[in-house]
């Protein structure tokens, strides 16, 4: 069941993720000049869906990984998700508010919204990944292991990891 939860979270955030990415490279290519205002709101429009989508796939998937809510890491990626969609519905409001400017340039206080709107979109939704990066396998002389798991020198200088945990001693979580 947990593979299961791991690989539906991973297809959410590709899915919002990806999308969320998408309608920002869209928006720097109005900002370059390479697009105008009505083609990157007309491409970023139909991309809400499958950001919401990601959103929800990564809410659901995540219940199923039954993550603990006591841990302070828990609790920043609760606040992180709540900020992606107080995020996605003024994102939204924004995404109406720019379509409805007549003027090829909006106003500052618009542009403004924008590039605040792109970059707590992206601290929100890249936010939960560093503590996958901390858990990533690393290479030592004497094979593979995570990095923060106990390390124990062997004879010609090599490592290995440590003997799995006897009773009351827990092995690092790969949560």
């Amino acid at each position: 069941m947990r593979t299961v939860a791991l690989f539906l979270h991973l297809g959410a955030l590709v899915v919002g993720l990806g999308s969320v990415l998408t309608i920002d490279y869209s928006g720097m290519l109005w900002l370059l000049g390479r697009r105008s205002l009505r083609q990157s709101l007309e491409f970023a429009g139909p991309l809400h869906v499958p950001v919401w989508t990601g959103l929800a796939g990564l809410v659901l998937s995540g219940i199923a990984l039954d993550p603990d809510p006591r841990a302070p890491l828990t609790r920043v990626k609760l606040v992180l998700v709540l900020l992606i969609a107080l995020h996605g519905v003024h994102a939204q409001a924004l995404h109406r508010t720019l379509g409805d400017q007549v003027s090829a340039w909006p106003p500052r206080r618009l542009l403004v919204r924008g590039v605040i709107s792109a970059v707590l979109s992206q601290l929100g939704w890249w936010g939960g990944r560093h503590d996958r990066i901390s858990q990533q396998p690393v290479m030592t002389g004497g094979g593979v292991r995570l990095v923060g798991e106990q390390v124990r020198p062997e004879r010609g200088g090599r490592f290995r990891t440590a003997p799995p945990p006897g009773p009351g001693r827990r092995r690092p979580s790969l949560r």
